[in-house]
């Protein structure tokens, strides 16, 4: 444990990064979770803290980068005279 972050709520925080969300949202939406400033600062503290996270936030980025793979090879949908604002949308 590093500061007032234990591994188990790391943990929780780790299982929402992988899945793509951002670490304020997962802190800020959630009264449950830590600040996300004590996760920052635990990661710094704990050298396995800071292992659970970078390995969380890469997993979130392959996420993240297949949503952005799929949605960029989904058909538009629209007619063509709408097609340019639904690539600027997505």
């Amino acid at each position: 444990m590093a500061g007032k972050l234990s591994v188990p709520k790391m943990r929780r925080v780790c299982d929402e990064l992988v899945k793509g969300k951002s670490l304020r949202s997962i802190c800020d939406n959630d009264p449950t979770m830590p600040a996300w400033n004590t996760v920052l600062q635990a990661v710094q503290r704990s050298e396995e803290l800071h292992e659970m996270y970078v390995r969380a936030r890469a997993i979130g980025a392959e996420v993240l980068a297949d949503e952005m793979f799929d949605l960029a090879r989904s058909p538009l949908g629209v007619d063509k005279q709408l097609a340019n604002a639904e690539v600027q949308r997505r």
